[in-house]
């Protein structure tokens, strides 16, 4: 049976009457058949096609059905599903396959079947030893030649011998799968020999970071931890079994003692480390990720050009009996190897040798550079793929145009040879390219991350300017703020904090309304000092205990109060961070002292439509808002410079990390140490923030009563009583006795225009009686008493006209009112009627007496309280009956009795 260890070059072809060999047609169909066996393993592959999955039922052992192809192009096909119940042992006598015996001797070997005469599979375990959960299944072509010898005498029509080839399914231990695992194609049992690889990440607290030293110690920790890990991984890819894959990168040199001296001297200066040690945290985090592509691009590495012959020649492993019908998974069998294509779509191998170059020159040009330019670059975030992200500042870039660290950055770069095309900080060095130099003024949709690189070491001030120059200057969505690390020593840069802008500008706004208010004094101060020195008719009194006039006080206290004006209104001019809030406040309370003694003074004989601004000055407190303003804005402040604290802040948003940029819409932050102001770090949050305080309870500040002088030191005070009380006291007095009356009023008639019309009348009226003079009957009266009577009856009836037209809307007071005057009413027309009676002669036409007699009778008519109507009417009766010599008075009176 032909096989693929010798490829034939030539067979025989025939011609007519040519005598044909055995050797001669042998070798034609072996060219055909090795042909047939190239294209299967050439150009299809070879390994497990489909199916061919194991699993325990019952006791038995199922296979399915399908088909494997060997690495010497045998078919293997199982058309049905395959139940074996029983097992003997594998002795091999015939073909005596020699992947079956590594060392020699025969793997132990047990073959599945279903003859009455072989053991019981239930038996399996206590027969050999071997559970079956433990072991492994084999499918095996048993190829071999087998010679009948049976020529007699003359009769040889069956000579010749046969190829004879049988399928059998073999157990073995999984202990002893390795040799036949081992024979699969390379790249796959190097994947396996690789260990799984994850960092342990720095976590922070704010409780643990009050300097450098702590944020240090927590990224110390992590980077020594994950140094160790890498040492172990690395020192894995690479040796004699690397060689096929790796063996002409290096020469003759293990890159691995390299690198794992770099990763101790690394290590072994974290204790000296003043800044900068995310960025060792960053390297090894780029080469953990590599190192995990790396691995990856091995697992699925099972395309393969020319396969080994003797890989599996005439075997495929089927993988463990417990696996079930999962186990096309596991590593203990064999999967399909496919060649590549002619133009291959996944160059596995390809991109796994330049990972493992990109490890080696990460390692050799890994250096955190000095403290430059600010720079930033669009980006992808860590769940890119590393080739895909922007390379990092601090590995070097080399003048080797071969080995610099740029050309094994990025596979698919490297496969279109347009590394120059990759953006970086340090791309002048390798690129022309205006998309590299200056990615910021291109597209950048498909960047979901800026690196921001290069403010290391710079001052806090000078990095975060060019940072938000850069910023302004390309539109980019992210924000800037800086943080201080150490938490003992005073913070040097305090951010600005939301609320600052409102409330400065209302303790402005406030200034300016202090300042509108000082400008009406000066100026209220200038009117009154002038009306005051031109006026020529001012009391003859003197200004308190002193002998000083009015003029002579106005005329220095107007002086005094300019000049102490001006002097606040020089405080109100500085900006709030020059405003001397105690300054200011004495200066403001001698302003207020000065303008309260002239407003006592002046309020006496100057008359104003409305306040003055004297009053208005003495009696507002909105100077004290600027204190309040003040405390709060110091509060506030002390909340800003909380937050400006890395601990404190940190506290407050605890998705802060660090990542070397930060993401759009995001948040980057400088950490700068307060010793020195310069950047020793940075972190970012995923989102925009914004300087909220801490809480979100009121700001209030703790209010004195007041700490201007007392209301009543700088205003006077007197009681006024009610108005219709007065009224009433001295309408009572008046009915008593008339006569004698002296009315006890304090009022001036401007301050009586609260009152209706006939209430004012009352009032006016009453006034003119005290000073003795006609009111209603000015000019009609020479007895002014009998004026003065007159005068009050007029004002009562029109008092009482005013509360009865009111109705039920009259008040309680205006009734009582009404009352009493109707009572002094009637007391001063019965007084009156009888003096009027008393004289000696009749009542003459036109003379004062009947004039009072008509006002009389009308003010009798608006009476309505019958008690005063019949009191009235049987005192005029009695006049009436007493003046029967005088027909024309008892007439009139007989009138005012029918009213």
């Amino acid at each position: 049976m032909s096989t693929l260890d010798q490829v034939l070059q030539t067979y025989t072809v025939f011609e007519d009457n040519q005598v044909l060999t055995a050797g001669q047609l042998n070798q034609r169909m072996d060219y055909l058949e090795q042909q047939t066996r190239l294209s299967r393993v050439r150009l299809h592959g070879i390994g497990l096609v489909c199916g061919l999955n194991l699993s325990l039922e019952r006791g038995r052992i199922r296979l399915s059905k399908g088909s494997a192809v060997t690495s010497q192009g045998d078919l293997l096909n199982l058309a049905e599903n395959q139940l074996f119940g029983r097992f003997k042992l594998f002795t091999d006598p015939d073909a005596r396959y020699a992947p079956f015996r590594p060392a020699g001797a025969l793997l132990e070997l047990y073959e599945l079947g279903n003859d009455t005469s072989d053991s019981l599979l239930s038996d399996f375990e206590s027969r050999t030893a071997i559970p079956l959960t433990q072991a492994c299944a084999v499918l095996y072509l048993e190829s071999y030649l087998f010679d009948p010898d049976l020529c007699t005498g003359g009769d040889c029509d069956n000579q010749g011998q046969q190829q004879r080839t049988q399928l059998k399914v073999l157990l073995l231990h999984q202990d002893h799968v390795a040799h036949l695992l081992n024979s699969a194609p390379p790249f796959k049992p190097l994947f396996l020999s690789l260990d799984e690889l994850s960092l342990p990440r720095p976590i922070l607290t704010g409780a643990g970071v009050d300097d450098y030293p702590d944020l240090a110690r927590v990224y110390v920790n992590a980077v020594t931890e994950a140094a160790a890990r890498l040492k172990t991984v690395l020192s894995q890819t690479y040796g004699d079994n690397w060689r096929l894959l790796l063996g002409d990168l290096y020469g003759d040199a293990n890159p691995v003692t390299r690198w794992s001296a770099a990763l101790d001297s690394l290590v072994a200066g974290l204790a000296r480390s003043t800044s900068g040690i995310q960025y060792i945290w960053d390297h090894l985090k780029n080469i953990a990720a590599t190192y995990r592509e790396f691995r990856e691009a091995l697992w699925g590495a099972d395309e393969i050009c020319c396969p080994d012959i003797a890989a599996f020649p005439k075997h495929v492993l089927l993988g463990p009996l417990e696996a079930g019908a999962g186990n096309a998974q596991t590593h203990q069998r064999h999967d399909f190897y496919a060649p590549p294509p002619a133009q291959p779509q996944n160059r596995r191998l390809q991109k796994a040798r330049l990972l493992h170059q990109r490890i080696d020159a990460m390692i050799a040009a890994f250096a955190i550079p000095a403290a430059t330019q600010v720079r930033v670059t669009p980006s992808r975030t860590d769940r890119a793929a590393l080739e895909e992200q922007a390379l990092p500042y601090y590995y070097a870039v080399t003048d080797d145009a071969i080995n610099s660290i740029q050309m094994c950055w990025s596979y698919t770069h490297a496969l279109r040879r347009n590394q120059d095309a990759i953006v970086s900080y340090n791309a002048d060095r390798y690129s022309r390219l205006p998309q590299a130099l200056t990615p910021l003024r291109y597209d950048l949709d498909d960047a979901d991350f800026f690196r921001i690189e290069g403010h290391l070491g710079l001052t806090v001030d000078d990095a975060e300017n060019q940072l938000n120059t850069l910023i302004k200057t390309y539109n980019l969505p992210i924000k800037v703020i800086a943080l201080q690390i150490e938490t003992a020593l005073p913070v040097l840069r305090p951010r600005p904090h939301i609320g600052f802008k409102d409330l400065k500008s209302l303790h402005y706004l406030h200034r300016r309304d202090i300042g509108r208010t000082l400008g009406n004094i000066k100026t209220y101060t200038g009117t009154v000092k002038q009306k005051v020195q031109a006026a020529t008719d001012l009391p003859e009194k003197e200004v308190g205990d002193d002998t000083i006039s009015y003029k002579a006080f106005i005329n220095d206290s107007a002086d005094e109060l300019q000049t102490a004006v001006s002097e606040v209104g020089n405080h109100l001019n500085a900006t709030y961070r020059n405003f001397n809030h105690a300054n200011f406040a004495a200066s403001y309370r001698s302003a207020v002292q000065k303008t309260a003694g002239i407003n006592k003074r002046v309020k006496g004989i100057a008359y104003n439509t409305a306040a003055s601004p004297y009053e208005k000055l003495v009696n507002d407190t909105k100077f004290k808002w600027l204190d309040w303003i003040d405390g709060i804005l110091k509060k506030r402040e002390e909340k800003a410079k909380a937050l400006s604290i890395f601990a404190k802040f940190l506290d407050e948003a605890p998705a802060m990390v660090h990542l070397a940029g930060v993401h759009p819409g995001g948040t980057f932050i400088l950490v700068y140490a307060a010793r020195t102001n310069r950047v020793v770090a940075d972190f970012c949050l995923p989102y925009w923030y914004y300087d909220l305080p801490a809480d979100d309870e009121a700001e209030e500040e703790e209010l004195e009563v007041s700490d201007k002088d007392d209301w009543l030191q700088l205003n006077d005070f007197a009681i006024r009583p009610s108005k219709t009380l007065i009224l009433e006291k001295n309408i009572e007095a008046l009915s008593k006795n008339f006569g004698d009356l002296k009315i006890d009023l304090q009022l001036q008639s401007d301050k009586l225009n609260i009152y209706s019309a006939s209430s004012s009348k009352l009032a006016d009226t009453f006034l003119k009686v005290q000073q003795e003079e006609t009111a209603a009957g000015a000019g009609l009266y020479r007895d002014k008493e009998m004026g003065a009577k007159a005068a009050l009856l007029e004002a009562q009836a029109s008092y009482i006209e005013m509360v009865e037209g009111k109705g039920d809307a009259a008040t309680a007071e205006e009734r009582s009112l009404k009352a009493q005057m109707e009572k002094a009413g009637g007391e001063i027309i019965k007084e009156s009627m009888k003096k009027v009676a008393g004289g000696a002669k009749d009542l003459q036409p036109g003379s004062e007496e009947e004039k009072f007699i008509d006002t009389a009778t009308r003010s009798w008519s608006k009476i309505t309280n019958e008690e005063v109507k019949n009191d009235v009417s049987r005192e005029m009766n009695a006049v009436a009956g007493t003046s029967g010599r005088k027909p024309i008075l008892v007439n009139k009176i007989n009138n005012f009795i029918n009213k």
